[in-house]
């Protein structure tokens, strides 16, 4: 709860959320950008006035700021060091939120592209990466990482792909016919 239920962490949060479910619904970047503003704005007030003793950054704030700046970004090494030095890259969901979103943005449909700038970026790449993989792999309908290092993960950490597909094919089957 002290580190998880916070207005900063529900923010990101439900930012997050509501990104994917614009993804879902419309395909399309704006509508994915605006619903995570929304999202950013329920989730900071979930727990009602008063419990956010921490003074943390806003990832609502943050989003804008990005959505502003990013068009003025010339190079991936430079979005990397924006991100590092000028944000911050650490385990905050704040952090997380805008490196794994800028970097959605930058990369878009290029999942493999965004997984290999986060793995760059130095702080919590493994959450930025996952994160922004699954936001392009949604835009993208789909992902380019090359099968051989797919397969080498799966391998590597007894991934079965094709039961995890069937387990949430019949968990989404469950869900309709509850509907």
């Amino acid at each position: 709860t002290p580190t998880h239920n916070t207005g900063v962490a529900m923010e990101a949060a439900f930012g997050y959320g509501y990104a994917l479910y614009g993804l879902c619904d419309s395909g399309n970047i704006a509508h994915a950008t605006q619903m995570a503003q929304r999202g950013c704005l329920k989730g900071r007030l979930i727990n009602g006035p008063g419990t956010d003793d921490a003074c943390l950054p806003s990832s609502s704030a943050r989003l804008k700021l990005i959505c502003e700046y990013l068009p003025n970004i010339t190079s991936d090494d430079e979005l990397l060091d924006f991100l590092f030095y000028s944000l911050g890259t650490t385990i905050s969901s704040c952090d997380v939120f805008t490196s794994c979103y800028a970097l959605f943005l930058w990369c878009r449909s290029d999942v493999y592209k965004a997984v290999k700038m986060a793995a760059m970026l130095g702080g919590d790449t493994d959450t930025i990466g996952c994160l922004a993989a699954v936001l392009c792999c949604m835009f993208g309908k789909g992902h380019n990482i090359p099968s051989r290092i797919v397969n080498n993960v799966a391998y590597c950490n007894h991934i079965d792909f094709s039961r995890l597909a069937d387990e949430i094919s019949e968990y989404r089957r469950h869900l309709n016919n509850r509907a």
